[in-house]
């Protein structure tokens, strides 16, 4: 039973702390990508109709690429981290160690960072792409007037999107500094000098009675 919990911290420790890389990776390369395209200021021919700025159709297609290899890398991390999780609760069954507030932290900041990501990949995300696609479909035709509408209705889910990857960044980091504390402090039982360690099964009532 050690040697499989063994295999599912770590399992659950590497994908928490890929989870975590990956989402802080995307947020640092967009905010690098958008300003070098502004200050670069390229012309896109296949955008010629296009008056607007073209550095934001060169900006959002990098960052499209960008969010879409992320939201597959949090769909993979996702079940490796909440199944790595149910099953080391489950192996605990009703242990005292199961109800450590550093357990407890790390089920609750999984919890918060799965919603996250379930909202950005099933509902936003979805809706943000309609949004861009639509945009670079009018821009590339000259129609301005259908590209501004579909840049505002895009302008308007960015913030959202900005708090749920910095929702599931700060969910994932409670999550991994419980698991880690949870590890670096193992349950040792009371800390009651001389106590015996925790058991499911009920203690034997002693014999009573002298001994013949």
């Amino acid at each position: 039973m050690k040697t499989w919990r063994a295999w599912l911290e770590t399992i659950h420790h590497i994908a928490l702390s890929l989870w975590l890389g990956v989402v802080v990776a995307s947020g640092a390369l967009v905010a690098i990508v958008f300003p070098t395209m502004k200050r670069l200021d390229p012309r896109l021919p296949s955008f010629e109709k296009y008056t607007g700025p073209h550095w934001r159709i060169a900006g959002g297609k990098l960052g499209q690429q960008i969010f879409l290899l992320t939201d597959i890398a949090q769909f993979a991390c996702v079940i490796v981290t909440v199944g790595s999780l149910i099953c080391l609760f489950v192996t605990l069954g009703a242990s005292p160690q199961r109800r450590r507030a550093a357990n407890l932290f790390r089920g609750f900041g999984l919890t918060i960072a799965f919603a996250c990501a379930a909202g950005q990949i099933i509902i936003l995300g979805p809706q943000m792409n309609g949004a861009l696609t639509a945009f670079w479909a009018a821009a590339q035709a000259g129609a301005m007037e259908k590209a501004a509408e579909h840049q505002a209705a895009f302008d308007g889910f960015h913030p959202i999107a900005s708090w749920l990857l910095s929702g599931t960044a700060i969910s994932l980091l409670v999550a991994l500094t419980a698991g880690l504390w949870s590890l670096a402090r193992p349950w040792g039982g009371s800390d009651a000098a001389g106590s015996a360690p925790w058991s499911p099964y009920p203690e034997p009532a002693l014999r009573k009675g002298k001994r013949a």
